[in-house]
């Protein structure tokens, strides 16, 4: 567990000494005891033990009373009423995005190209999680840019496939140009007659995401010519 690594650590009155996400592991730690009636120093010998972490008792009065509770904290929150923009993250994150989980917590990783991409990214994820200003975005030394949010609630949210696909069924547009501006490409070339095609071609890993992408995209009146297997993973036509 991410607690685990966290030895003998003091928790101030708004807990600012520890990860937030270990906060939030904590205030349940202390939340469940309470209700079955046990006092606060029998409480603080359960945290000690459990994650050796001494709490003070005012500390768990704050808690026990709803004050300065990490639940009061905005930016680990996922505001679910944000649909484009929560179903625009998913798309991104089943294409570019992956998860990073350490003793600080856990964290959603969006690694991409397209500066403009991140930016576009970064707001996402402030609108999603309560932020008042946009995520830094920064730049890696292979020359791609990404952005990183520390929120154990998101990290959670999308790592439950039923949540994936939720988001592509609500919101198909926003999740299927996260989707494609991660994954997909448009390709031209010229025929031997001297005729010019074009089309977008999209890849993944996953062929049951790739399918529901497709009867969404059929439903809004964009046809699929073809699935094709390629070298690396599967992918589909239009």
């Amino acid at each position: 567990m991410v607690s685990e690594k966290v030895r003998s650590q003091k928790v101030t009155p708004r807990g600012r000494r520890i990860p937030h996400d270990l906060r939030m592991e904590l205030y349940f730690l202390v939340r469940e005891p309470r209700d079955r009636g046990m006092s606060y120093r029998e409480i603080q010998r359960i945290v000690e033990r459990e994650r050796g972490i001494k709490i003070s008792r005012s500390h768990i009065s704050y808690w026990i009373h709803g004050l300065h509770t990490p639940l009061n904290e905005p930016y680990n929150h996922v505001d679910t009423s944000k649909k484009g923009e929560l179903a625009w993250i998913a798309g991104m994150f089943v294409g570019d995005g992956s998860v990073k989980i350490n003793r600080k917590g856990r964290f959603l990783v969006l690694k991409v190209k397209d500066r403009e991409l991140a930016e576009a990214a970064a707001n996402k994820l402030a609108v999603v999680l309560g932020k008042g200003e946009r995520y830094a975005v920064n730049r890696m030394g292979d020359g791609r840019y990404y952005v990183q949010v520390q929120s154990r609630e998101l990290v959670d949210h999308l790592r439950a496939w039923e949540n994936i696909l939720s988001h592509l069924e609500r919101s198909p547009r926003e999740f299927i140009q996260a989707l494609f501006d991660c994954e997909g490409g448009p390709i031209g070339h010229v025929s031997a007659s001297g005729r010019f095609f074009a089309r977008i071609d999209v890849g993944n890993t996953n062929r049951e995401l790739l399918e529901d992408v497709s009867l969404k995209l059929s439903d809004m009146g964009i046809p699929i010519n073809r699935f094709d297997a390629l070298s690396q993973g599967k992918g589909f036509r239009n």
